[in-house]
């Protein structure tokens, strides 16, 4: 699943990228001229002020208003918070409540500074209202239900989410386990055609079980309650301003209150009051907290900047050169555990995430691997791939332009050139970059001097930080469906799926948002069948292709990229499920585009800004010690003080602590707002200061929307059809008798050399060809395939079975079913698929021979003889270019563990330790006799044969053939953590092959 968006025209532009007509606009309520002019006795006056105050506190507000919004009488805790809520409304454009507004605009277009614009007040019911609305009214007769969607059958039950309210509002998840019987049984075939009615659904039951309907009736209020089955009457998330919740009792006297309204002609007190009168008494709150809000104005001004997007465009270029690569760990550490759990297969999504059938997410479980070979070679804790290099090309360039520059001043900016990016994109092929998703939201502003000030770049789409605001706007659910048009558009044959999932009350307020996408992943949600349709967790399948975790339905035999169009920080909600479709989202390996010099020189305390034809790439900032905020906080405090540290360190005038809701915004110059930063100093041991863009009287945050024109999502590899003659499928019953047998890890050696291998030769004149592979899905096993005539092989599942009771370890084998062989054709091609299973069987050979040979003074060693073998089996079929296969699978496999320099040196130790012997058995004579044993010969003639007959293919999927036999004979050889070991023989031959031992052959 590998593409190559790397081809740009020089110079950062990459034609593919196109910014989307619309703008969304972000702007404070008021501005840095409001914060400096009016103070904060002329703010509190301010009704407008007020009513975001209202909606942010509505107690807050009440103890204001009881000391009649007066500055002169607040004490001082009053006052800071104060001064906190009138920064955010005049400095911070992320839209909070009503403290800051979106519109929606163009680029250079739109209404002028001197325009009128209307602004309007959304007020939705609070998701913590609409659950305790629903609480109060019991599902009726005619209620739609549904199952879980993330109910899974699991061994002889079944398994599902089930969540309950933390103290703070959020959701806990369980996974809850449910018997298989007849009821439940009966129930989900029914539901598993779609919702029923509650009353339909309870006669059903009454019919076909003998109990009577009330009885029915109350066994599925149980399962609602314990949310094996879902009601219709929560409305979910996915929605448009609509207030009602159906069904409700007295809802339609709550209606009224919510809507869209103009803040100057609402008084948001006096409301509240009227609404806590039709309330019923359990859903008052003490906090008076019962709205959404959402300030939205129209119009606006476009940035007015000259060739702003072009600019942007290039900018993203840039940044895409500087970019160290990027990764999700979870998401790489997953992929190591499926790989080593399920190899290539396809398996179900809940499946792989059940904590006992499966992996689970974001907690790899580590095998334990044999005492040779791997012996002393250390592993880190926590695998991961995309470890960036310790000093790439853009390290050079940065730190030439940051420390050798002639005649920059110690804290003036770096400036990048269109050369200085040429140069990198001339090296990106060696060190390689990321990939960027299908869409992308570029976050600026303009500033002085014609600067464009990019304050974020990325994000797994770009309706990520937009899709909230479709709750109550068209024109930005246009924007959002126009992106996702888009999207669709340029990845054919992808389907991109919105997940909806319940997180908390509070949480889901800014969850809450208009469909965008025409298709849904449910996870612990009424499965309602918009645009075109509900995919089901219990439909998608994971697989890895290449080194990429794919997601794909079953249903529809396509590949699904998950979409959460909002701004929620999905990371920390604690469902495994949830995290894993949205990290899903981000392409693999990701393309970094959040410049950061912190990053690439850890341990400064100043790191200046980086521009790029003018461009800010990334903000100056400074690190402050424990030390430096002592004595800018020493009593007596002083302005004098810290104006000599400001010239000291270099800090601008304008200048932002703290991050997110906590941003505050500080001009330094003047008196006031200078004592108010000092005032923030206090109990901190450490302070981030970044400079921010200024000298304008407004503030104005324009998320611009980037769209690839190209496939930026790759869809399923089409199944070429299977020539005549070839044959996919064998049941059993047929020519290939395929058996699983079931034992532990420690039990399989003794298995194979004590009953497969004399049940092997004790039937050769039946069976025609055989083999076997060592397989950790569904509980460790071994696969063995036996081919012959289909009668002749009927009689050997008894005699195996017999030779199992008479084993002594035959009780340790704790099961032996019989299975389907279906070939991997599109891997070994159909072709060549009988060539394949000689090289099977001829490895399967082999390994019986080394477990046979394992503790009884064998004239080679196994941990030798897989060395030996795979030399020269590589050697056989890639001839002088096995050295240079060796050293890029050894990079590859050590490539997947992060912090991995531990390891490399155990790994050299390992070889420097096993050096004399891989010289005396890998040179000249010895080879030569080891070559000619008959099992080494007949694996060595087979893998020829079969590279011959595939002079037709690529070259790199002729690389990957040989990949896969060595992948293979290392499974059949070692009983567990077989992608160690294959790490191991790789890096230890591409040593010897460059020592002069190597070299002389």
């Amino acid at each position: 699943m590998e593409r190559d968006d790397r081809d740009k025209v020089p110079g950062g532009m990459d034609p593919a990228l196109v910014m989307a007509e619309g703008l969304l606009l972000r702007e404070p309520l008021f501005g840095p001229g409001d914060y400096a002019g009016k103070g904060p006795a002329g703010l509190l006056a301010e009704p407008l002020f007020r009513q975001a105050l209202w909606l942010a506190s509505p107690q807050f507000y009440r103890a204001l208003e009881k000391l009649g919004f007066d500055w002169e009488r607040l004490d001082a805790g009053k006052r800071l918070s104060l001064k906190k809520y009138m920064n955010r409304a005049c400095f911070r454009p992320t839209p909070f409540g009503a403290f800051a507004s979106f519109a929606v605009t163009g680029w250079g277009t739109g209404g002028g500074r001197g325009a009128a614009r209307e602004t309007w007040l959304h007020l939705l019911p609070s998701r913590e209202l609409e659950l305790a609305a629903l609480r109060l009214s019991p599902p009726g007769e005619g209620e739609l239900l549904a199952l879980n969607p993330a109910l899974y059958r699991a061994g002889k039950g079944y398994r599902y989410v089930f969540s309950e309210v933390r103290g703070d509002g959020a959701l806990k998840f369980w996974l809850n386990a449910l018997d298989a019987g007849p009821a439940h049984r009966l129930l989900f075939r029914w539901l598993g055609r779609g919702p029923l009615p509650l009353g339909e659904l309870a006669g059903r039951l009454s019919g076909e079980l003998g109990c009577d309907l009330a009885e029915a009736l109350g066994w599925l209020r149980f399962l609602l309650g314990e949310q094996v089955l879902l009601g219709a009457a929560d409305p979910g998330l996915l929605r448009g301003e609509e207030a009602a919740v159906p069904g409700l009792p007295g809802w339609g006297e709550l209606a009224g209150f919510f809507g869209r309204f103009e803040p100057g002609a609402l008084g948001l007190p006096e409301r509240g009051a009227a609404l806590e009168k039709v309330l019923p008494g359990s859903l008052r709150r003490g906090d008076g907290a019962y709205d959404y809000a959402l300030l939205e104005r129209t119009g606006g001004r476009g940035p007015s900047g000259p060739g702003c997007r072009e600019r942007l465009l290039e900018a993203v270029g840039a940044l895409r050169a500087l970019g160290l690569p990027g990764g999700i760990r979870p998401l790489e550490e997953f992929v190591r555990e499926f790989k080593k759990r399920y190899d290539r297969g396809k398996v179900p999504l809940l499946e792989a995430l059940d904590p006992d059938q499966g992996i689970g997410y974001d907690v790899p479980p580590r095998a334990g691997g044999d005492d040779f070979l791997l012996a002393g070679l250390v592993f880190p804790d926590t695998p991961g791939a995309g470890v960036p290099p310790a000093w790439t090309a853009a390290h050079r360039l940065l730190f030439r332009l940051w420390r050798q520059a002639p005649g920059r001043s110690a804290f003036g900016p770096l400036c990048l050139s269109r050369e200085d990016i040429l140069e990198l994109e001339g090296q990106a092929g060696a060190e390689g970059r990321g990939l960027l998703p299908a869409s992308l939201g570029v976050l600026f502003r303009e500033a002085d001097g014609g600067l464009l000030w990019l304050e974020r770049c990325g994000g797994p789409s770009a309706v990520a930080l937009a899709g909230r605001f479709s709750v109550c706007s068209d024109a930005v659910y246009g924007l959002c469906r126009e992106v996702a048009r888009l999207e669709e558009a340029a990845n054919p044959g992808v389907v991109f799926a919105e997940v909806a999932q319940l997180s908390g009350g509070h949480i889901d307020n800014i969850n809450r948002r208009r469909q965008v996408y025409d298709r849904v992943i449910p996870v612990n949600v009424f499965p309602r069948a918009g645009g075109r349709g509900v995919l089901l967790p219990s439909d998608l399948l994971l697989s890895v292709q290449g080194e990429e975790l794919v997601l794909e339905s079953a249903a529809l035999g396509m590949r699904v990229v998950p979409r959460l169009p909002t701004a929620y920080n999905y990371r920390h909600n604690e469902l495994a499920l949830f995290r894993l479709l949205c990290d899903l989202q981000y392409p693999q390996p990701l393309g970094d585009l959040a410049l950061d010099l912190e990053r690439f020189f850890p341990g400064e305390d100043f790191y200046p800004r980086v521009e790029y034809r003018g461009v800010v790439l990334a903000a100056a900032k400074w690190r402050l010690a424990k030390g430096e905020l002592e004595q800018l906080r020493a009593a007596p405090r002083s302005l004098g003080r810290l104006h000599l540290f400001r010239e000291r360190r270099g800090l601008p005038a304008l200048v932002a602590t703290g991050f997110g809701d906590r941003q505050l915004v500080f001009d330094l110059s003047r008196d006031e707002e200078a004592w108010f930063f000092l005032e923030q100093l206090a109990g901190k041991e450490g302070m981030l200061i970044e400079e921010v863009p200024g000298g304008r009287p407004a503030v104005a945050q324009y998320l611009g929307f980037l769209v690839r024109r190209d496939a930026a999502v790759l869809p399923l590899p089409r199944v070429p059809a299977v020539p005549a003659g070839v044959q996919r499928r064998f049941l059993p019953g047929s020519e290939w008798l395929f058996v699983k047998l079931f034992c532990t890890p420690r039990v399989a050696d003794e298995l194979l050399a004590g009953v497969v291998a004399p049940f092997i030769r004790e039937n050769r004149g039946v069976i025609r060809r055989w083999f076997f592979i060592r397989y950790a899905e569904g509980g460790y096993h071994i696969r063995l395939r036996l081919m012959g005539e289909p009668a002749a092989l009927a009689a050997l599942l008894p005699a195996l079975h017999g030779r199992l009771r008479r084993w002594a370890g035959g009780r340790m084998v704790k099961a032996v079913q019989g299975d389907v062989y279906d070939r991997e054709l599109e891997r070994y091609g159909a072709g060549q698929i009988g060539l394949a299973e000689a090289c099977f069987e001829a490895e399967s050979v082999w390994v019986l021979e080394q477990l046979a040979g394992r503790g009884s003074g064998a004239a080679v060693p196994v941990e030798l003889a897989v060395l030996a073998l795979v030399w020269l089996m590589s050697e056989a079929m890639l001839g002088e270019r096995a050295g240079d296969f060796f050293r890029a699978m050894g990079a590859r496999f050590l490539a997947e563990y992060r912090e991995p320099k531990a390891l490399k040196r155990s790994l050299d130790e390992k070889f420097r330790g096993m050096r004399p012997a891989m010289e005396g058995l890998l040179a000249g004579e010895a080879l030569r006799v080891y070559a000619g044993k008959a099992a080494v010969r007949r694996v060595l003639s087979c893998c020829l044969e079969l590279y011959g007959a595939t002079g037709g293919w690529a070259e790199r999927k002729r690389l990957a053939l040989v990949a896969d036999l060595v992948h293979m004979l290392v499974n059949r050889l070692f009983r567990s953590s077989q992608l160690d070991y294959e790490l191991a023989v790789y890096y230890l031959l591409g040593k010897y092959e460059r020592s002069p031992a190597g070299r002389l052959r």
